[in-house]
């Protein structure tokens, strides 16, 4: 009798069904085998080093849940789905009776219903797609040409970063067929394609169900030049199966957390998340609006805890634009992360994208990507189409966000958010709409340099000193002429001349002009047989720092 009073409270209907399946937290890691002084014993060598980059220390949420806890929670469970070290919890499959006897385990601290347990998968039998040489439509990037060129993500790419040495985990509901689509050659062939996982069923086959993320992964790691290139072409890519088919329940928030520590745990760089909650089919489960405060939702709270495990994480906004929910959804309230939403090819909010801010009044989405008419990939032959979504937004800006990395290995996943959002071409002046609007990457990458100080050291023997609009240069010289070429990031001469100088030390100015556009500059000096180059990043004065919250 004390048993079923006790569940009454947390038992929910959903049609004919009650909810069976829960998350249970543990209240403690007490006596665990595994210690934060042993980190090879539950972390990859990768994911030990990216921490050891970024100056992240290995902590108690990093180490696994007491094999002995989950052991006795084993014997009383009908099954377990999952579990997740970062929030020290399970999901269990359990009738009444189970669950009261799991809830007087004295390491459980709570249960919580998240779903009734379904079992509904979708087989994938590969089809046969014959290799052949396809038809180009012209330009290398073919239809993703826009969605690149929107962002300036062409010119870092035309300095050689296209993602290399990067790894991107995508978490979506399923990728039809991307083991044997030919957009995705390049990633077998090189052996850049990691071994994916599927949370929802607990194996390592995501390639089935529904093709949603097999598009999203398109915008991102296709390459086909002429017909389809993505913006992360050279990195790799593994991908996460974390939604259920067939119904929305929490219980999908509870594996997106259990795979974004299985992408933290192979070593991942970026996420890409296409996915967002709000309404359930159990309904007294919904989210409200004032829950979207970075802090009340688990998916929210683990997403920010990812991002400063030294991953970058870039999140859909939602399509909610146009409906009655309006604004954004769980996980995109997230501290930390980027928040995407979605902007038609003239550079204005698309209808459906979800708005801003969260219920804490941060700015939402922090950035936008092309997401109406965005080029992606069909899952059979050699077909590209278009499509709407901040699904496909999300996607383009972290292929983009991952080339820029490649350029800078060494910084931090904050660096490069950072740069990225003060890159936005509405930076100074955020909105609920387009956040701080649509990045240039091309600026962001000349950000990265750390140029932007009024007097700073370059190359050796070299100085720059900025002040208002004129720009000093001095550099070591030994001869009577040197000529200066002033070009921007795709190598076009901006201005070219020659500086007379003696003693062995050159100084030059340069008056910077009235229309130059923002961005990275370069001062090529023909100085003593080599070329001394000096940095510039030009932009408008008086720009505003990011506002952290």
């Amino acid at each position: 009798m004390g048993i079923i009073a006790l569940l009454s409270s947390i038992t929910l209907s959903y049609g004919q069904a009650t909810a069976n399946v829960f998350v249970v937290e543990l209240t403690d890691k007490d006596d665990s085998p595994y210690s934060i002084h042993r980190p090879w014993e539950f972390l990859s060598p990768r994911a030990i080093e990216r921490r050891r980059k970024q100056g992240i220390a290995i902590d108690e949420t990093d180490i696994p849940i007491n094999p002995r806890y989950l052991e006795k929670i084993e014997g009383e469970a009908e099954l377990i789905r999952g579990k997740s070290k970062w929030m020290n919890s399970v999901i269990v499959v359990a009738n009444e009776e189970q669950l009261g006897k799991i809830k007087a385990l004295p390491f459980v601290k709570s249960a919580a219903p998240v779903s009734v347990n379904r079992n509904t998968r979708r087989s994938h039998t590969p089809p046969e797609i014959p290799r052949k040489q396809y038809e180009s439509i012209g330009g290398y990037y073919g239809y993703g040409s826009t969605q690149i060129g929107m962002m300036n993500g062409h010119l870092l790419h035309s300095l050689g970063h296209e993602g290399q040495g990067m790894l991107v985990g995508v978490m979506d509901g399923g990728f039809t067929n991307v083991d044997v689509s030919p957009f995705f050659d390049s990633l077998r062939v090189n052996g850049r394609l990691w071994q994916g996982r599927d949370m929802v069923h607990n194996d390592m086959n995501p390639y089935e169900d529904i093709s949603h993320g097999t598009q999203v992964l398109s915008t991102m790691a296709a390459k086909l030049p002429g017909l389809f290139v993505g913006t992360g072409p050279e990195a790799s890519y593994f991908c996460v199966k974390t939604e259920e088919t067939g119904s929305e329940n929490p219980v999908e928030e509870e594996f997106w957390i259990a795979g974004l520590e299985y992408a933290d745990s192979l070593g991942s760089d970026v996420i890409n998340t296409s996915l967002g909650y709000t309404h359930f089919d159990l309904k007294d489960l919904n989210h409200s609006k004032k829950d979207l405060d970075g802090e009340t939702i688990r998916a929210s709270r683990a997403g920010s805890l990812a991002a400063n495990k030294g991953m970058l994480i870039v999140v859909s906004a939602g399509n909610e634009g146009n409906g009655k929910w309006g604004t954004i959804s769980s996980p995109s309230d997230a501290f930390d992360i980027l928040t995407v939403g979605a902007a038609t090819k003239k550079g204005q909010k698309a209808g459906f994208s979800s708005m801003g801010p969260t219920a804490d009044g941060r700015v939402k989405p922090e950035v936008s990507a092309l997401g109406r008419n965005a080029a992606v990939a069909s899952t059979r032959g050699y077909d590209v189409r278009t499509s709407n979504g901040t699904s496909f937004a999300s996607p383009i800006l972290a292929g983009m966000v991952t080339s820029l990395w490649s350029a800078y290995p060494e910084k931090s996943w904050d660096d490069i958010r950072n740069a990225v959002i003060e890159s936005g071409n509405q930076y100074e002046n955020p909105d609920s709409l387009l956040g701080y609007g649509i990045p240039d990457i091309a600026y962001a990458y000349g950000l990265l340099n750390e140029i932007d100080a009024s007097y700073h050291q370059y190359d050796p023997g070299s100085l720059i000193f900025k002040d208002d609009d004129i720009i000093t240069v001095f550099f070591n010289q030994k001869v009577e002429w040197a000529p200066v070429s002033i070009v921007d990031i795709m190598g076009n001469t901006v201005d070219s001349f020659k500086v007379k100088q003696g003693g062995g030390f050159g100084v030059f100015q340069w008056k910077v002009p009235e229309n130059l556009p923002p961005g990275f500059y370069r001062f090529d000096i023909e100085a003593d047989l080599q070329t001394t180059r000096v940095h510039y990043l030009h932009r408008p004065q008086g720009v505003k720092k990011v506002k952290q919250p």
